[in-house]
C-alpha cells in the first residue's frame, strides 16, 4: 500500500533532502505519495530569505516551482480545532496538515512530533519518521 507522507518545511529548505525525497518519489511512484500544504511552502521562502535577504527573488520563486511540481498534492487547507501538544505553537500547521491531508508520515526532523508517539484525528495517524531524519 502507497504511504501517503505529509512533507515538513525543514526538509524542503534543505536542497540536499529536498532532491533525495525528490528522486526516491521519481524512481518509486508506488512507495510514497508526498503532500504538504502552502503554509509549509510560505515557511520554506521565508527560512530561504531570512538565511540569505539579499539573494535575487528568482532563487526563491524556483524553489517554490520545484516543490509544486514534484508534490502528488498541495493540500489547501487544515482544521484549527485539533489537540496540539508540541512545543513550538507556530508548527501547529505541521501536524493539523498531516492529519487532514490523511498522512501515514510525517516527514520531519523536528521535535513536536515524537518517535512512536502518535498524533491522530478522526483515525488518522501520522508519526515522525520515514528515512530516519534525525536532529542531532
Amino acid at each position: 500500500m502507497t504511504q501517503r507522507v505529509f512533507v515538513d518545511a525543514n526538509v524542503l529548505f534543505s536542497k540536499t533532502l529536498m532532491d533525495w525525497l525528490f528522486l526516491l518519489r521519481l524512481e518509486n511512484p508506488a512507495m510514497f505519495h508526498v503532500h504538504s500544504t502552502e503554509d509549509v511552502f510560505a515557511e520554506v521562502t521565508a527560512n530561504m530569505r531570512k538565511k540569505c535577504s539579499t539573494a535575487p527573488g528568482h532563487r526563491t520563486a524556483q524553489r517554490a516551482q520545484l516543490i509544486r511540481k514534484n508534490m502528488d498534492e498541495v493540500l489547501q487547507g487544515f482544521p484549527s480545532d485539533l489537540d496540539f501538544t508540541g512545543t513550538d505553537r507556530h508548527d501547529y500547521h505541521v501536524p493539523a496538515g498531516a492529519v487532514f491531508g490523511g498522512a501515514d508520515i510525517i516527514l520531519t526532523p523536528d521535535t513536536y512530533v515524537r518517535p512512536g508517539e502518535p498524533v491522530t484525528h478522526e483515525g488518522t495517524q501520522a508519526l515522525r519518521g520515514f528515512f530516519g531524519i534525525e536532529r542531532g
